[in-house]
């Protein structure tokens, strides 16, 4: 065959790669909005797609022709019309949708069956085309002898343009023109390769490939290039869900780890057709491809615990350049993947080789093979993603991936000679490799070590213990938890915890639920701690839908008790887990509030749900008079990011209020503009539990409740025009290079007459202009010091304006103390150390009054007593930490102790148990209650907590505790002595 043919559909294939990958990933994008951002729905799109790759593949056998470029060319042209008429298509599968949904929650399986059968009607005649392309020009222009460099380098060729179609649609497509402009250009490019492989076509032809006999890949080659599809695609998910979380799950980190594959196995491709392969020799070739493959990822377990720091490490030389950071991504991913992947590469070409010199049929061996190891593919997306990593995790999805080619290994060693000892004994060792192979330290790669990676160089400490840990369906979801605090990270990022961020859950359950006329139907978009669930449901006779994406969320939700109530357990709360979008879209239940607390719009998947097509869909299913709430963050965001959001918002909810929390903005969108009375507000101030959360974050009124008044639309002016919209996928695209730089906008104040006037229009319209500004000035004292000089301008509205601006005074002052507090607890401590303690509890008299909501003031305190002897005082002390901090388990055992040691078991064995609850491996505090009741004489009750101790600690600390237990009963013999 004329090498100048080949190289020119070499150069086809190439860009039809590239157009091919783009298809995928704009199709996915498509789908979403209709099917779901879950990994359910995901997978489930991509497997339907490697099915008609499939079949088209097996269906090119029977493709005889003299001009493939011609039959090549109408087949691009086909798949170009047809990615044209998919932007009109696929936005109706929702009718087909709609009537299947029901079946959901009756049955889920028999959903996700008809759910691909939807995806399949929807992929079959793209895909199918598309799988018939290389197998047929690869067997149409090899001849026998040239067989095995043809197929090798088109495979590369088409490899290597689907590594470009990932750059082209991820960093330049996507985001500069959207998905339907993205889809017109990606389809003028088929166009033009079809009309290039037609015009080619003219003085191109080869001679009819010959029918062959033979209907099976000989000696079980089927079962290796299934092996081969199902292994690449269960080290791409699973090293995915492994390099995400030292990236970050942006968009970006995801097409850079695919595109790092995509290139070695485009590289192993390339390289493989240099050899020459015999009757004699291919088979042993092969062995050692696949000895090699299975050795490197059996040695990337090894390596697997460095990956995080090394990363870190490596962003040290990006010196704030961001295309150098996301490059040191990709060098990341090549040192675990470029191997193993680069050998895959190299081995699928010497199986159709395989094929060719036992059977001489050219074209089933390229159409056989491509086939089974499209299969394999399908198997291992599904295995890994549903079932693999859900139950065993992502570790051992790895460990899976070198069984699978032990066995395929072992099986066909074993039939042949003593000349493959070697093999089998590398087969062996590498067994052996991963049973010594240390454990995955989980706790390494959830440090959220990509946030602002460019702009912070300083080593960060995370001395937080990992107390869970689940590599869930959709993410990999931790809980860690310190002395004082408990945080959840989902993919190494921070989602909820029980400190910084406690006030804005809360705030995000309680403000809608007030600002609204009903409340009783309830809609909460993310579970996280379940604090934000558990403010919602503390109001009277609502009745809450939860949608959570991650079923691991859920349970790790059972950690944060303290501070959200054991919602889960609530029966006027229901869970479901699935994706909010669909569950809102094919369900016909409506609301009165609905709350979005979704994660950071930089989270790949994120940015559908702050979408004008999402808020349209919410509108939908708000009543007459309902509130939506959507949080928005304030940090590693950019002004113009910020003001895009408030723009989609507003261009569905002509009125928007938006409040600030710190760093956070929680925005309450209506249809019509708010009007309430300070009196309907006080009403609706009532319940125990609903009072409790509110003191826990210093509210104590509505004035306080409301005085975080940001600003509000259409009052304000949004300084956007574009909004975000599904097919412009604005947000996907900048917010993750806004995080990864670290950009922070600095909110604008409201000027204070616009502020009071806003705020006496939308909750005070009941009040004197006299008495709102008193409210809100005691408000602002309260809980916003920092705002003194508002509080001095809005003493000129009072009559009472010197006692006003007295207030202003005292607040500027607690705003300067407040400042140094972290000073002046440190300064109490040291006198604690000195034994000055006269000076010291002087100083934490000051710190307390100061801020009576930070336990660390009352920690101090209850040191000094407990010193003192002074039990009582003490117990106070660790009683008010423990209503302040719930998590904080220390405290909370010497509340147990010393009410023990008061006589009231009953309560004292509560505490206990709420304090292992709260952290079960505390193993000092098990030893602490131990020797109580050892003092006490309660051996029996010693011995029993011992033996319940040992059944719930995990098996790495038993013996570290068993020792300790020795130690400790042999200390107290010594003392009886």
């Amino acid at each position: 065959m004329n090498k100048s043919i080949v190289k020119w559909v070499a150069l086809l294939l190439f860009f039809s790669g590239g157009c091919s990958l783009s298809y995928q990933i704009l199709w996915r994008k498509l789908l979403i909005p209709v099917m779901g951002g879950s990994t359910w729905a995901t997978t489930t799109i991509l497997a339907t797609f490697m099915t008609g790759l499939a079949l088209g593949s097996f269906y090119s056998e029977k493709i005889r022709t003299k001009n493939p470029l011609r039959v090549y060319g109408y087949l691009e042209l086909a798949i170009a019309v047809y990615s044209v008429v998919a932007l009109w298509i696929f936005p109706y599968a929702s009718w087909l949708l709609a009537p299947l949904y029901s079946l959901i929650d009756a049955n889920f399986i028999f959903f996700i069956i008809l759910q691909f059968l939807v995806a399949f009607l929807l992929f079959v005649i793209p895909s199918f085309l598309m799988g018939i392309t290389l197998p047929m020009l690869v067997f149409h222009f090899s001849q026998q002898k040239d067989l095995f460099a043809n197929t090798a380098t088109l495979y590369a060729a088409n490899t290597f343009g689907a590594a470009l179609g990932v750059v082209f649609a991820t960093f330049v497509l996507l985001p500069w023109c959207g998905i339907t402009y993205s889809a017109y250009m990606t389809s003028l490019l088929s166009a033009g390769i079809a009309m290039s492989a037609l015009r080619m076509s003219r003085h191109s032809h080869c001679e009819v490939p010959q029918s062959t006999a033979a209907t099976w890949v000989p000696d079980s080659l089927c079962l290796w290039a299934f092996m081969c599809g199902a292994i690449g695609l269960f080290l791409e998910i699973s090293w995915t869900r492994i390099l995400v979380v030292v990236f970050g799950s942006s968009t970006y980190a995801f097409s850079i780890i695919l595109l790092s594959i995509l290139l070695s196995i485009a590289l192993g491709s390339w390289w493989v057709r240099k050899f020459i392969l015999l009757q004699d020799n291919y088979r042993s070739f092969l062995y050692t491809l696949l000895c090699g493959n299975i050795l490197f990822i059996a040695l990337s377990l090894y390596i697997i615990n460095f990956l995080p720091n090394f990363f870190m490490s490596l962003t040290y030389l990006c010196n704030e350049n961001l295309v150098l950071f996301l490059i040191l991504q990709g060098v990341t991913t090549g040192i675990v993947i470029f191997v193993p992947m680069t050998l895959l590469g190299m081995l699928l070409p010497v199986i159709i080789e395989g094929y060719k010199l036992k059977t001489q049929a050219t074209s089933k061996a390229v159409t056989y093979v491509y086939g089974y190891n499209t299969l394999g593919a399908i198997f291992g997306s599904m295995g890994a993603g549903f079932f693999c990593i859900p139950i065993f995790g992502v570790h051992a999805s790895l460990k899976f991936c070198i069984y699978l080619g032990c066995a395929v290994l072992l099986l066909t060693l074993l039939k042949e000679t003593s000349r493959q000892v070697p093999k089998l004994l590398c087969v062996v060792f590498t067994a052996l490799l991963v049973f010594i192979s240390p454990t995955m330290n989980v706790q390494a790669f959830h440090k959220s070590l990509f946030r602002k990676a460019l702009v912070k160089k300083e080593k960060l400490s995370y001395d937080a213990k990992l107390i869970y840990a689940e590599d869930g369906i959709n993410s990999t979801v931790t809980v860690y938890r310190d002395f004082y605090h408990t945080s959840l990270n989902i993919n190494g990022k921070t989602d909820a915890s029980t400190s910084q961020d406690l006030d804005t859950q809360y705030l995000l359950g309680h403000i809608p639920m007030f600002l609204a006329s009903q409340s009783k139907n309830v809609f909460v978009l993310g579970l996280g701690s379940g604090a934000t669930v558990h403010a919602v449901a503390t109001h009277k006779d609502a009745q809450v839908d939860v949608v959570e994406m991650e079923e691991a969320v859920i349970t790790a939700s059972g950690y944060f008790k303290a501070i959200n109530g054991n919602v889960t357990k609530n029966p006027r709360v229901k869970i479901y887990v699935e994706d909010a979008r669909t569950f809102l879209k094919y369900r016909d239940k409506t609301y009165d509030v609905m709350i979005s607390e979704p994660s950071n719009p930089w989270v790949e998947g994120s940015g559908s749900v702050f979408t004008k097509e999402f808020y349209d869909i919410v509108n939908s299913k708000l009543n007459q008079g309902g509130v939506f709430c959507q949080w928005i963050q304030g940090y590693e965001i950019s002004r113009q990011t910020f003001d895009t959001i408030l723009a989609t918002l507003k261009a569905t909810f002509p009125h928007v209020v938006i409040f600030r929390q710190d760093f956070d903005f929680l925005c309450i969108a209506t249809r019509e503009p708010l009007k309430l009375t300070y009196k309907e507000l006080q009403n609706k101030f009532v319940g125990k539990e609903l009072q409790k959360t509110l003191k826990r974050i210093g509210i104590h009124n509505p004035a306080e409740l409301l005085c975080g008044l940001y600003g509000s639309l259409p009052d304000d002016t949004v300084h956007v025009q574009k909004i975000n919209r599904d097919d412009n996928v604005i947000l996907e695209y900048r917010a993750p290079l806004e995080m990864y730089r670290g950009i922070n906008f600095k909110p604008q104040r409201l000027k204070t007459a616009d502020y009071f006037a806003r705020l006496c229009t939308y909750f005070y319209s009941d009040l004197s202009a006299d008495e709102a500004v008193e409210k809100v000035i005691l408000a602002l004292r309260t809980l916003q010091p920092e705002e003194w000089p508002r509080i001095k301008e809005l003493a000129k509205y009072s009559k009472n304006q010197a006692h006003m601006e007295a207030i202003a005074s005292i607040a500027e002052q607690r705003h300067k103390m407040l400042q140094n507090k972290d000073e002046m607890v440190r300064e109490a401590a040291v006198l604690i150390t000195q034994g000055k303690v006269q000076p010291a509890l002087y100083k934490l008299e000051e710190i307390i009054s100061l801020d009576p909501l930070d336990p660390s003031g009352y920690r101090l305190l209850a040191k000094i007593y407990t010193r003192l002897q002074k039990v009582q005082l003490a117990m106070t002390c660790y009683e008010q930490i423990v209503w302040l901090a719930p998590e904080d388990y220390v405290s909370r055992l010497n509340v147990g102790l010393l009410t023990y040691q008061n006589g009231k078991k009953e309560v004292a064995e509560q505490h206990m148990r709420e304090t292992f609850e709260i952290y079960p491996q505390y193993l000092e505090g098990r030893l602490a209650w131990i020797a109580l009741f050892v003092n006490n004489k309660e051996f029996d009750k010693a011995k029993d907590f011992y033996r319940k101790s040992l059944a719930m600690i995990n098996k790495k600390d038993r013996d570290e505790f068993k020792m300790k237990y020795i130690a400790l009963m042999e200390k107290k013999d010594k003392e009886k002595k």
